[in-house]
């Protein structure tokens, strides 16, 4: 998910989106395809099995995802020009992006206890790292928001948090690559 710090005035970041779309349909055609594959072996194998597994992790993963872009659109339609405005934008949106957050580690704590089978395995764990690496990024923007509350947001950090959202990209094309 590429999303981009601008400089607004009194402080603020703007979340634009890049790649960001590309992750989240990256994500949206690896369940599509796992959908297909299960209905396509009857849910009688290994695989099927472990495909059975991911439906609901994947459905509670895009439901996230679908929180954090309706976040990233109504944080950059709100923009706020007066430092008390900006202040409570910036409360609203650190538990806007908490609730985020805490979801997204659940994800991940569900994808990780999946055990997926000797055929699966590079590609559950490149979407594993993928998936840390987002919630990383995420928890980056809520620690930013907090400390703007206060006047001490670090617009460095912001970027830093940012980036860490983009290099998931890599993982999910990687694991994309393995559908086949």
């Amino acid at each position: 998910m590429t999303t981009r710090a601008a400089h607004l005035p009194v402080g603020s970041i703007r979340i634009a989106f890049g790649t960001t779309a590309t992750i989240f349909v990256i994500a949206v055609l690896a369940a599509l395809t796992a959908m297909v594959l299960l209905l396509a072996r009857g849910g009688n194998s290994e695989v099927s099995l472990y495909e059975t597994g991911l439906a609901p992790v994947i459905e509670r993963h895009n439901a996230a995802v679908a929180s954090w872009n309706g976040f990233v659109d109504e944080h950059n339609a709100s923009a706020v020009f007066s430092l008390g405005g900006y202040d409570a934008q910036a409360a609203a949106a650190r538990v806007q992006v908490d609730a985020i957050a805490a979801e997204m580690e659940a994800t991940v704590a569900q994808w990780a206890s999946i055990v997926p089978p000797v055929s699966r395995a590079e590609p559950h764990a490149l979407v594993l790292q993928a998936m840390q690496l987002t919630v990383e990024g995420v928890t980056g923007i809520s620690a930013y928001f907090d400390a703007a509350v206060t006047g001490e947001g670090d617009y460095a950090q912001a970027r830093l948090s940012l980036a860490i959202i983009d290099k998931a990209t890599a993982y999910w094309a990687q694991a994309k690559s393995f559908e086949g």
